[in-house]
């Protein structure tokens, strides 16, 4: 079945009646590295944009459910660490999934929450590849941070 649906995808790009976006090719290092290392009971937290982007390349039940907006958006933005691993360990995540493009909306995603951006949000020190207390980095590159919670 999954042939058949990429099978159908690429004669559209080729066909000229989709466009490919650099965006999902911009992830495509940091997905391939969660599809090697997840184990089937590891949870990823991560902003809803890239919930699809991973469950299609990764599989469904690694993400969290969009219902947890709420939640989701706390753990990015607050600058209390305890804050993200209380929600991680509320809802059996083990990975934590940032991108460098969630920088664009952090203040959107602040709002949710009710939170304000400052440098020592998770999200801000994500996005610069910094170090989180109570978390190592598991993979990293240009465009993708991800860590995982120290157990």
């Amino acid at each position: 079945m999954k042939q058949i649906a990429v099978l159908g995808i690429l004669l559209l790009i080729f066909s000229g009646c989709a466009r490919v976006t650099p965006v999902a090719y911009s992830y495509t290092n940091g997905l391939a590295w969660l599809k090697e290392h997840l184990s089937p009971q590891d949870k990823i937290l991560c902003w809803t944009d890239y919930t699809s982007l991973i469950r299609s390349y990764v599989g469904d039940n690694h993400t969290l459910d969009a219902s947890a907006q709420y939640a989701l958006s706390l753990a990015l933005t607050t600058d209390d660490h305890t804050k993200t691993i209380a929600l991680m360990q509320k809802y059996n995540a083990t990975y934590l999934f940032i991108a460098q493009a969630e920088l664009q909306k952090a203040e959107r995603i602040a709002h949710i929450s009710g939170t304000k951006i400052n440098d020592n949000s998770l999200l801000i020190i994500g996005v610069r590849k910094g170090e989180i207390p109570g978390f190592m980095i598991a993979y990293m590159d240009e465009n993708v941070s991800i860590y995982k919670l120290r157990t």
